[in-house]
């Protein structure tokens, strides 16, 4: 089976997350909650998760390091479960709360198909990225 360019990339980021010693990635996503998440946030009208994130899930479902997170589908772990997270960061319908740090949001803009790096303070932002693979090279330091 060939990958996708994207999905290549995406096994190559996890690949790099793996050989650093203060993050930590979750195993592969657990279809059937995968399946139930993407249901639960289109009935609540959220945007659509991006096929790059739904890559990334099939590899490492959540990642976390000293500092960040970026949220994974956990139905029984509110901390980390991008759903809880969403429901409470209740913002607009088109942009998905990805992640979080003690200063900064992480978010997908569905509107604009760009990933955002806003303040917690103020949702000021610090930062856009084209793609996930430049947003986590941020997010992770990397």
């Amino acid at each position: 089976m060939k990958l996708r360019k994207e999905d290549a990339l995406i096994k190559d980021i996890v690949r790099q997350l793996l050989h650093d010693d203060n993050i930590v990635c979750g195993e592969a996503v657990n279809p059937r909650c995968l399946g139930e998440c993407k249901q639960y946030l289109a009935d609540m009208k959220y945007s659509d998760l991006p096929a790059e994130y739904l890559a990334l899930l099939s590899y490492a479902n959540g990642i976390r390091s000293h500092n960040a997170v970026l949220f994974g589908v956990f139905p029984n772990d509110a901390p980390n479960d991008i759903v809880a997270a969403n429901e409470d960061y209740g913002r607009e319908s088109k942009v998905l709360l990805l992640g979080r740090t003690d200063w900064d949001v992480l978010v997908y803009d569905a509107e604009n198909k760009d990933y955002r790096v806003r303040s917690n303070r103020d949702l000021s932002l610090a930062e856009v990225f084209d793609n996930l693979e430049d947003a986590l090279h941020y997010w992770f330091g990397m």
